[in-house]
């Protein structure tokens, strides 16, 4: 196979130091007849919208094999290839060799040593810059290997605890875990609608209904109090008239995924206290990004909606917008105010983004009731718009840049 190129800065004994450009993976997969230029596509969208590497995206989605994945770069990047099931036993005197932070910052799992050389499985075997700054600080010469990407994951989950972030798996090609007999870690369960926050049980007989009624009634003032002063929470944030295009600028020139998750919730902390982002990922929405007033990422990513039954996010799709504010309306928006934790007094505002009109996520913003008039709307409505754009470049430019264009 032809290799090119390019060179580095010298090292320390001024002479240039080689490295092998990183080849097109979804080129070569194309080019061995390994997949067609048609799913090479799909899975360059899919990674745009949902992240990840294009490898992992071509196996989620079914049209290549996690191990065969795994073979192919162990050939063409000329590393050795670990086998899932090797990872199974790895000593614990090795794993100890890198910390947790290391492992989770850097995606990488220690796998044998041998004098002063470590194995390395790493998600990114022909990354020079990261082999070099961890044979700085291990001091050991670092030698990568490749494993299939969903199963390295799952290693640093069993050996370190690191969570593997939630995301979109083609049903056939889930993969066996790495162990049934060994005890797994347990993770928090996700805040769906099978296990949301139950209604409160029969308080204690010293205390009465009415006490516990009026101490909720004030809390719910006062929060409700600090929504409607929420403009006055961040001053850093754009003023509401500049919102609109700073939005605008970020998502024209949004390098990646969140960086278009950023502009969306950027611009709706500019005008209200709460905002998240509901990522779609086949039939429902799960919770991708969310800031504001206890809306963190970790709040949101708990959170999982169905989009087959009636609700502000099904008429979102349907309609480009919808705001919730009877609480009597749809069952499901009752569930999603609970899971959202949202007060009776506020309403929620969904605006979807599409791509291709297919929905892609929802912008959901907490509101004072009566804040959304006609402008407001339209300007949600107008970012997300941009948003849908901003999805559709990266896309174009993803399949580009794969096709050396």
């Amino acid at each position: 196979m032809h290799k090119t190129y390019s060179v580095l800065k010298s090292n320390a004994g001024g002479r240039p130091i080689a490295r092998k450009e990183k080849p097109k993976l979804g080129a070569l997969l194309v080019k061995e007849g390994l997949i067609t230029q048609k799913q090479l596509d799909e899975a360059l969208k899919t990674q745009v919208i949902y992240g990840g590497r294009l490898g992992t995206n071509l196996v989620e989605l079914g049209y290549l094999d996690e191990e065969a994945l795994a073979y192919f770069l162990s050939e063409h990047l000329e590393v050795p290839y670990a086998h899932p099931k090797t990872l199974l036993e790895i000593d614990p005197k090795i794993i100890a060799l890198i910390p947790r932070t290391m492992a989770e910052k850097y995606k990488i799992l220690p796998f044998s040593v041998k004098r002063k050389r470590l194995r390395m499985i790493m998600i990114d075997p022909l990354d020079l810059e990261t082999i070099r700054e961890l044979s700085f600080i291990t001091g050991f010469i670092i030698e990568p290997m490749v494993t299939p990407e969903a199963q390295l994951l799952e290693a640093l989950e069993k050996y370190y605890g690191i969570p593997r972030v939630t995301r979109y798996r083609h049903p056939a090609q889930a993969p066996a875990k790495l162990t049934d007999s060994q005890p797994q870690q347990v993770q928090p369960a996700e805040e769906t609608l099978s296990n949301a926050p139950a209604v409160s049980g029969t308080p204690p007989d010293e205390v009465s209904e009415e006490i516990i009624q009026e101490k909720l009634l004030k809390i719910r003032e006062k929060r409700t109090s600090m929504i409607m002063s929420g403009l006055d929470i961040n001053p850093t944030l754009a003023t509401p008239a500049e919102a609109l295009p700073i939005a605008d600028r970020d998502l024209k020139n949004a390098p990646d995924r969140d960086s278009i998750a950023s502009a969306m919730i950027d611009f709706t902390l500019s005008k209200f206290p709460r905002a998240a982002i509901l990522i779609v990922r086949g039939d429902k929405a799960e919770g991708w990004k969310g800031a504001g007033m206890g809306f963190t990422d970790e709040f949101v990513q708990r959170i999982k909606i169905p989009l087959s039954v009636p609700s502000a996010l099904k008429e979102a799709a349907e309609k480009g917008f919808a705001l919730h504010g009877d609480p009597d309306s749809w069952p499901l928006d009752k569930m999603m105010r609970k899971l959202l934790r949202v007060e009776e007094s506020l309403d929620i505002a969904v605006t979807s983004v599409n791509y291709q009109k297919a929905v892609v996520c929802f912008l959901v913003a907490v509101v004072p009731r009566g804040a959304v008039d006609t402008m407001t709307k339209k300007e949600f409505i107008e970012v997300a718009e941009k948003a849908g754009r901003a999805f559709a470049r990266l896309i174009k430019e993803s399949r580009k840049k794969e096709r050396g264009t």
